[in-house]
């Protein structure tokens, strides 16, 4: 008896910074993401999906990291439903200042180089 092949899922994620002021990640595929699962991170530092203690990242939706103690817009024409916790970073932990690599599931999936400030992952699980 042949053992099931499980679903592949696809995911597609905007990763937009404002400048040094905020940083957003936008879940634009067809499939929730499983946000426990990201971690973003370089040598300056990291955030972890499970700091927006937020579960899935539904399609259309989006999680920030904010600079200390400012109110950051999100980047020009950028449209998504911000949600979880609000997640700070201070001066030099502003990871997304420098490249970083994007993990999922405990692999890179992804970088998002300094220039331009954006990029799309594009990962099937």
């Amino acid at each position: 008896m042949a053992t099931p092949t499980p679903a592949l899922a696809s995911y597609e994620l905007l990763i937009v910074a404002r400048g040094d002021d905020s940083l957003f990640v936008v879940n634009q595929g067809e499939t929730d993401l499983l946000l426990e699962e990201l971690l973003l991170s370089n040598k300056r530092g990291e955030v972890s999906g499970a700091e927006w203690e937020h579960g899935a990242l539904r399609p259309g939706e989006c999680v920030a990291v904010w600079k200390d103690n400012e109110d950051a817009k999100p980047p020009d024409k950028l449209v998504c439903e911000n949600v979880g916790l609000r997640v700070e970073r201070k001066g030099p932990e502003r990871f997304w200042k420098e490249k970083f690599d994007v993990h999922y599931e405990g692999d890179k999936v992804g970088e998002c180089k300094k220039t331009p400030k954006q990029c799309v992952v594009a990962f099937t699980r």
